[in-house]
This record gives C-alpha cells, structure tokens and sequence, in this order.
C-alpha cells in the first residue's frame, strides 16, 4: 500500500508542475494531508502516516531562502496531529522527505531534525534520514549519524540493523 499513499504526494507535485490543483481525485483531499490515513484499517496506517508528510512538503509554499526551517517546524506541528501510535511513522517520513528537499545537506538535515521538540520526535526523524543516508553507503551513514549529539547518534547507528523504511 505504500504506492498508493505515495501517489497523492506524487499528484500535489503533478499539478503544481502543470499549474493547476489536485482536487477531485478520490485520494487526496485539499487541507486534509492526511487523508485518507485516518479511514483505512490499522494495518496501513503507519504507512500512510509514513507517507502523508510528503505530501505537506509538496504542497505548502516552496523552499525559498529563509522559510526553510519554518517548514520544517511546519511538518514537525503537522505530524502531532497524527494519532499519538503513528507519529513515530511520520516524523521519520519527515526525516526522509525532507532530506530531498535540502539534498540531503548532513548539516541541515542535523539541524533539522533537532528542531523536534522532544527526543523521541528528534530521534524518529533521525532514523527516517539514517535510513536514506545507508543507501549512500557506509560512510555517509556514519558521517550522518557521528554528527549528531551523542543521544542521538547512538539509536541513529543501531538503526542500521532495523532499517525497514525500503
């Protein structure tokens, strides 16, 4: 089900590419970036949840010089709204999908990540970026995780054993 909840994220940058809107499709509902995570059964959920920060990056103004941080301070809010057993899922979406949008620059994407306001959201999207940052190899998985504080770079390093993201 993953392709599935990817494709709304994937038709909010459709039809923004060709100036226009994704209203009407029978997946995606304009100012519910959630949906339809809340309607499907409890088994698709985490991967909705996973994916559904996608679409929020895609369809929130663009990243221009300075407003960078406040999207991800934007996605961050988005995801506590999610139910409190899938919010793991979407931070570490979050810590995923973002790493495209800043190419996965290991400064920013430490940065951004830290903006978490608790340990466990910081640590969530640490382990969504990780799981990226191992598909470039070793050394860019260990750069990643040995840049971050101590607290964090411990569980960003055992992830690499559990990545399941992909």
């Amino acid at each position: 089900y993953g392709g599935v909840f990817m494709d709304n994220a994937l038709l909010v940058l459709s039809a923004a590419h060709h100036n226009s809107t994704a209203d009407g499709h029978r997946f995606f509902k304009t100012g519910d970036p959630f949906y339809p995570c809340r309607q499907v059964d409890e088994k698709y959920k985490d991967m909705c949840y996973f994916n559904a920060i996608q679409q929020y990056l895609m369809e929130s103004p663009p990243i221009q010089a300075g407003n960078s941080q406040d999207k991800v301070d934007g996605g961050f809010a988005l995801c506590r709204e999610a139910p409190e057993k899938n919010r793991p899922r979407c931070f570490e979406g979050l810590g995923v999908f973002w790493g495209y949008s800043v190419g996965w620059n290991i400064k920013t994407m430490r940065e951004s990540c830290l903006r978490g306001e608790s340990f466990d959201e910081q640590k969530s999207c640490v382990i969504g970026a990780a799981s990226r940052y191992r598909r470039m190899g070793r050394e860019e998985f260990l750069r990643f995780c040995n840049n971050l504080p101590k607290e964090l770079a411990a569980p960003c390093i055992e992830s690499r054993e559990n990545l399941y993201l992909f």
